[in-house]
């Protein structure tokens, strides 16, 4: 019986002394979590920051504002804004501001620039660029319009100039119906001069270049004087004792003579062809001219005046133009008729004209 009971005496001190060994190890691991605690909050600091415009409080143990942002995981770049700066090191109460940048396109005075910008209005990123608006410039957008990624807008300016420029003034042909002239006759009645005037021009400038010009004002420097032509209207001529129609006119053609022999187309009495013409028909005084074809046509008869009727039947190397070679059958008479200059001479036709 009395062992029984020291046995259990014994088992019982056996689990007190179990009891205060667990007590005191659990003692010991509080203190050192507690004094770990400790040191960890007093080594962690509490900042503001704000993220694009989202305000909050952290704790950190970072050193830097950098370390702060990788820490947080913002995904900044060297455009953006971050202040303070990166390398700032971190303390307790600190603000810290992030905001992202965007890229949009400016044009300014018609120029392309690629801007990164962290401006909330267009206002703002053109002081952030320091370009104050002058007068005269005129933005594609408010300056309170709010800035956005990828946007673009332009900056321009106007100016307005006023020039003056003097002009020549042409004159202008003016042509009159004449019934003392014949149909194909013409003569100038009024000479035309040209006259000149100043223009006055209102020139609106974009970025330096001209894109309106209006007229604002012309002065008269010198009256134009125009051309005044009268034209024939006459049908019927009365010349010698034919009446006709002329074709057309050729003023101040010249005259000379010669004949079929040897000095004028170097063929004698006998001879092969002497006396035929280029048209085939024999040179008859009076009646046969050598002309220049392409001025008057083989074969057609023209009035000449102070001479007579005479029909283009012959040609001759030194014909050309507006000259006329009379025949004549002696070489003596042709050689006293020179040469005369001045004639005028009506250009009928194929047909010989009428007499009266």
């Amino acid at each position: 019986m009395v062992r029984r009971k020291l046995k259990v005496l014994l088992d019982q001190a056996k689990n007190l002394n179990q009891t205060r060994i667990l007590l005191v190890s659990f003692l010991a691991s509080a203190c050192l979590f507690m004094t770990a605690f400790g040191l960890y909050t007093q080594l962690r600091v509490q900042v503001s920051i704000n993220l694009d415009g989202i305000e909050q409080e952290v704790r950190t143990q970072a050193q830097t504002v950098e370390q702060l942002l990788q820490e947080l995981q913002v995904p900044y770049t060297e455009h953006d804004l971050i202040e303070p700066g990166i390398d700032t090191e971190i303390t307790a109460g600190m603000h810290i501001a992030w905001k992202k940048a965007v890229h949009i396109t400016f044009y300014r005075y018609g120029e392309e620039e690629a801007h990164w910008t962290t401006a909330d209005t267009v206002e703002e990123f053109l002081q952030e660029i320091d370009l104050p608006l002058q007068e005269g410039d005129i933005l594609s957008l408010e300056p309170q319009s709010a800035i956005s990624d990828s946007m673009s807008f332009e900056l321009n300016h106007l100016a307005h100039e006023i020039v003056d420029e003097e002009q020549v003034v042409p004159y202008q042909t003016i042509r009159k119906n004449d019934s003392a002239l014949l149909q194909g006759e013409e003569k100038v009645v009024t000479r035309g001069k040209a006259g000149k005037a100043k223009h006055q021009f209102l020139l609106t400038l974009k970025n330096g270049v001209v894109i309106e010009r209006r007229l604002v004002e012309t002065t008269v420097i010198e009256e134009r004087r125009d051309e005044i032509i009268a034209v024939g209207t006459k049908t019927a001529v009365s010349r010698g004792n034919y009446i006709f129609s002329p074709r057309s006119i050729l003023e101040n053609v010249v005259l000379t003579a010669y004949s079929a022999g040897v000095v004028s187309t170097g063929k004698q009495p006998g001879d092969s062809g002497y006396g035929i013409t280029r048209s085939g028909s024999t040179a008859t005084q009076g009646r046969t001219i050598a002309v220049d074809p392409n001025v008057i046509p083989l074969g057609t008869w023209v009035y000449i005046e102070g001479i007579g009727l005479r029909r283009a039947e012959d040609t001759g190397s030194a014909i050309k133009g507006k000259k006329i070679d009379l025949y004549f059958d002696d070489h003596t008479t042709a050689t006293k008729f020179g040469r005369k200059k001045g004639f005028k001479v009506y250009i009928i036709g194929k047909k010989k004209p009428d007499k009266k």
